[in-house]
């Protein structure tokens, strides 16, 4: 990442500080998900901002994981972030048996900065209660 990449992320963020930090946050998560491959995952070798990586995904399907993401029709800022939340969770669970805490760490980094931009971006984990609740039901 560099200070180009982060200016870009800038751009459709002038007016104001909310959004600056949204910026901010947004380039953090780009420069963790290259340093956790995530974007590898989603067939991104290089992005400099998280509109070249929308452009690079754009109209297609990527299977990863065993888990399907169709950028056919709808890939935008909101969708990758999902997206790259959802890799997220996916591996910190998968890390505690083959991954370093560095790693590990970056992957909560990531879900973190992602749920400060919009907690609707964060994918919903079902509370133990509902879950007993839902096992519980004849």
């Amino acid at each position: 990442m560099t200070v180009k990449s982060t200016a870009l992320n800038l751009l459709p963020a002038i007016g104001g500080i909310g959004k600056l930090t949204r910026a901010a946050r947004t380039t953090r998560i780009l420069k963790l998900a290259i340093e956790t491959k995530l974007l590898e995952k989603l067939g991104v070798i290089t992005a400099n901002n998280l509109e070249d990586v929308v452009r690079q995904v754009t109209g297609k399907k990527i299977l990863s994981d065993k888990l399907i993401f169709d950028f056919t029709k709808q890939a935008n800022n909101e969708t990758l972030l999902y997206t790259i939340g959802k890799l997220a969770r996916n591996d910190f669970y998968k890390g505690f048996k083959v991954s370093n805490l560095e790693t590990i760490n970056n992957l909560l980094k990531i879900e973190k900065n992602i749920q400060k931009i919009s907690p609707k971006l964060v994918q919903k984990i079902p509370r133990i209660n509902e879950i007993n609740d839902c096992l519980n039901m004849d």
